[in-house]
């Protein structure tokens, strides 16, 4: 028999492989969900989660079957396995195996945990005085940016940087004038909001870069990711 699946692998929010039926594909809204699903019920090490869970932009009356499990004991890597059929647990268990017997085959982990041992940051980007950055693609709608470094060490100090990105982006968006562009300076940190057609992004600089030099910068900077957009955003999922 043919059923309905999909597989996810997530790390922390964040999505590193997705394999789906070809006739079907998530909206972002339903992948939050998803997400906040996953990280409210955690399976962190030897556990597994099958539970119903309702994505309403692909079926708003009706539920998919998740079983969400960890990979690795030392990583926090989640496999999600999602089908319509309420019966097919044991099926998914199977399923489950046969992706782990290839993953160790093939060593994947020992690679992904590599990976995950050095995460990207903004000194990656050789930008000049660049502290953080928020990078939105509008036509894939992924995000990318980097871990919060110095100066933001304490949870209240990336509230604050959060708070303001969430400023511009509502002068932005919501501003009686269409603007494209918002500079905000002061003493900390001087933070740019910049709208185009295709994406939009939030710069986050020392308080000494000028407008003029924090747009060369974010110039320099959209190029930078384009050239590795395959890195960071996934262009196309698997399908069967």
């Amino acid at each position: 028999a043919w059923y309905q699946r999909r597989v996810r692998v997530m790390y922390k929010r964040q999505i590193i492989s997705i394999v789906r039926p070809k006739q079907y594909a998530v909206t972002p809204a339903d992948m939050h969900l998803l997400m906040n699903y996953v990280q409210t019920g955690s399976t962190r090490g030897h556990g597994e989660k099958w539970a119903p869970c309702c994505l309403p932009d692909f079926n708003d009356g009706g539920y998919l079957y998740i079983h969400d499990s960890y990979l690795s004991e030392t990583v926090d890597v989640s496999l999600v396995l999602i089908t319509n059929e309420r019966e097919q647990h044991m099926t998914i268990i199977e399923c489950k195996q046969r992706i782990m017997d290839q993953l160790v085959e093939q060593r994947t982990m020992e690679k992904l945990e590599a990976v995950l041992a050095s995460p990207f940051v903004c000194s990656d980007t050789k930008i000049p005085h660049l502290l953080h950055f928020i990078y939105k693609s509008k036509s894939s709608q992924q995000l990318v940016s980097p871990d919060l470094t110095v100066p933001y060490n304490t949870e209240e100090d990336k509230k604050l940087l959060h708070a303001k990105y969430c400023l511009i982006h509502d002068k932005l968006h919501h501003s009686d004038q269409k603007i494209s562009i918002y500079y905000d300076i002061d003493p900390r940190e001087s933070v740019v909001g910049y709208l185009m057609s295709n994406s939009e992004i939030y710069c986050t600089f020392s308080p000494f870069v000028s407008r003029p030099v924090a747009l060369n910068y974010i110039d320099k900077l959209l190029k930078w990711i384009r050239r590795e957009e395959n890195r960071f955003f996934i262009l196309g999922s698997g399908v069967y």
